[in-house]
């Protein structure tokens, strides 16, 4: 008795079983069919298949992928306006560290001859519609400057070394006593408005912005373009 009833339960071809497993059926309305109150197909049970194939396939694929590791994809979100007008973003409260270069697009050397240019770094304000500034000291980044600094992304290891032991190259740092109290905050449009300012500068320009005095130029200096 037992062995007739699988023998019944079994499929008579493979048109019945591919019929068996269509999960497309549809609801017979009021009444049934033999017993039945869904209409399968072949061709639904030949999609269902496809589709558990190509299911098992793609989870099988990205099981390897998350096993070896391979090609991560990262979500990115980008919020705007994070930060409104009254947000004061701390430097040494968020540890941030900055490091800049300016490089010759051919020759890949920095640009910091002082027979040419000078860099000027300075903290610029707005308080109550008056503007401010305080210049800052900057000076090539050492060992113990790159201490400091999070590890380099993977990938570029060969490139951050180069950039620090090649004397063509290097990066300037801001002294570490004075991003003491560095905040930004604010835009231009506001009344309360504070910005860091890196700038490129002719080494002829004399800085008198606001008042300052302190600005000399080089002894070296070559004013005259021609030369």
């Amino acid at each position: 008795m037992i062995s007739n009833k699988k023998n019944k339960n079994r499929p008579a071809n493979v048109f019945e079983a591919f019929r068996q497993i269509d999960i497309f059926g549809a609801n017979l309305p009021a009444f049934n069919l033999s017993g039945k109150t869904q209409v399968l197909t072949v061709s639904g049970g030949l999609l269902t298949a496809l589709l558990l194939v190509v299911f098992i396939g793609y989870a099988t694929l990205k099981l390897t992928h998350l096993i070896d590791k391979k090609n991560p994809l990262i979500a990115e979100l980008k919020e705007t306006n994070f930060y409104d007008f009254n947000t004061r973003v701390n430097f040494n409260d968020m540890g941030y560290k900055m490091a800049f270069t300016v490089e010759g697009y051919l020759d890949g050397k920095i640009k910091d001859d002082p027979r040419y240019v000078k860099l000027l770094a300075r903290m610029f304000y707005i308080t109550d519609g008056e503007t401010h500034e305080k210049i800052l000291s900057l000076h090539k980044c050492t060992e113990e400057d790159w201490s400091e600094f999070p590890e380099p992304a993977r990938g570029m290891e060969d490139q951050f070394a180069d950039v620090k032991d090649n004397p063509d190259r290097g990066m300037y740092c801001l002294d570490t006593d004075e991003m003491e109290g560095l905040e930004i905050y604010g835009d231009e449009k506001n009344q309360q408005y504070s910005r860091l300012e890196v700038v490129l500068l002719p080494c002829n320009y004399l800085h008198v912005h606001l008042g300052y005095t302190e600005d000399v130029i080089h002894p070296e200096c070559i004013a005259n373009l021609e030369q």
